[in-house]
């Protein structure tokens, strides 16, 4: 869930999902005529495999053609990998380890993908990377890796920061665990959650009370069975939870695939 943090400290965002449309598979129509005094049985073999590829296509394209376990998102990958990272970091008395590479992939990469579907100025590009673990004890453990324009009042439209997050074993209760995340310098407002690709989308909104607090919105992607939540936070006052939501569309498949790639295989299966 984590907010990600004003641009003078490293931390964590959340968020929202609108609902997932899948296309029905129809039947499938077989042109011609039986011809005379032949058997139907070729007729209906060739209905058979055409349906059957039929179905392989269409599951193909609704899990996106990832190892998920549900909605095509590979979170058991990613739930393993973000324990690895979280395993080997050294962490200070605060509880934060700052990392030379972000964890969930190259953040121009990240913010390319974002950039297809939303406008990002050019300031937040040539701004200042914060690449962090974080295990501070009252909270989950977490990765977040963010960009922030350097100065956001530079920022014509559009977000002054994109946030990338994992959460390490999200409560239950997530709406609670934003609600207290955000303590009293920030007042949120959670949607109820929605279900995408396997998992619960929460979409919400911070607006910072003090210089502790987080103004943006967020979109949190919650998988309670794999135990693990991936999440994009857009700083600033423009960005809206239709905007995070695009944002977090664009890059969740990536953020968990490259999470995955760092899990230590030597104790996963």
């Amino acid at each position: 869930m984590p907010f990600g943090p004003p641009p003078s400290a490293p931390g964590h965002p959340g968020g929202v999902v609108s609902p997932s449309w899948q296309t029905p598979l129809t039947g499938v129509l077989i042109p011609g005529q039986e011809p005379p005094k032949k058997s139907k049985a070729p007729f209906v073999i060739i209905g058979v495999l055409v349906l059957a590829a039929a179905a392989v296509v269409g599951a193909v394209l609704v899990l996106g053609g990832r190892d998920s376990g549900g909605g095509g998102i590979n979170a058991k990958g990613a739930k393993a990998g973000a324990q690895t990272v979280i395993d080997n970091a050294t962490f200070d008395d605060t509880g934060t380890a700052v990392v030379s590479r972000c964890p969930l992939g190259n953040l121009r990469d990240l913010d390319k993908a974002v950039e297809r579907v939303l406008k990002v100025d050019s300031v937040v590009d040539e701004g200042t990377d914060s690449l962090t673990v974080h295990n501070e004890g009252d909270f989950p453990a977490f990765i977040a890796c963010q960009r922030n324009a350097d100065k956001a009042t530079d920022v014509a439209k559009g977000p002054t920061g994109l946030y990338y997050q994992a959460v390490l074993d999200p409560p239950l209760d997530y709406k609670g665990y934003i609600t207290d995340f955000a303590g009293s310098s920030t007042d949120v407002k959670i949607d109820e959650p929605v279900k995408y690709k396997g998992g619960d989308v929460y979409l919400f909104c911070g607006k910072a009370n003090d210089d502790k607090g987080y103004t943006g919105c967020d979109a949190d992607w919650v998988d309670t069975k794999n135990k693990i939540a991936l999440n994009v936070f857009l700083a600033g006052n423009d960005p809206s939870k239709e905007d995070a939501f695009a944002a977090l569309k664009a890059v969740l498949g990536d953020l968990a695939d490259n999470l995955a790639a760092k899990a230590d295989t030597s104790t996963t299966s």
